[in-house]
């Protein structure tokens, strides 16, 4: 199990809005939990409970897990990130099937300054 972290993504949004993920309340005509973004980074407490994931081994790749331990006081349910089709559309929320990721390495080289 992986320690609770945020995830956010680099973008320039339309309606100037944060690109933290969350976890968005049961929607009422599908009972999913979709993620949203608007969250905070950093923080770990009540307020933003719902902004915490964890990245779990899963085969030759990793899934997105959501059960933060950042509120020992709160109660969540618990589950993982997966992917939701709608309409032709691809969602992410809990549930689903798992949202399957994989890292790579990046090698970045110093930079030769010429005098």
């Amino acid at each position: 199990m992986s320690s609770d972290m945020n995830i956010a993504f680099m973008a320039a949004t339309t309606c100037v809005q944060r690109t933290v993920w969350r976890i968005g309340v049961a929607d009422w005509t599908t009972g999913r939990r979709y993620v949203r973004i608007g969250g905070v980074l950093g923080r770990p407490g009540a307020e933003t409970v719902r902004e915490w994931f964890k990245i779990e081994k899963y085969g030759k790749g990793y899934k997105i897990g959501y059960c933060p331990s950042v509120c020992s006081e709160c109660r969540v349910e618990c589950g993982e990130v997966g992917v939701f089709v709608e309409d032709g559309r691809r969602w992410l929320g809990l549930g689903g099937q798992p949202l399957v990721i994989a890292f790579k390495k990046v090698v970045i080289k110093p930079l030769e300054v010429k005098f």
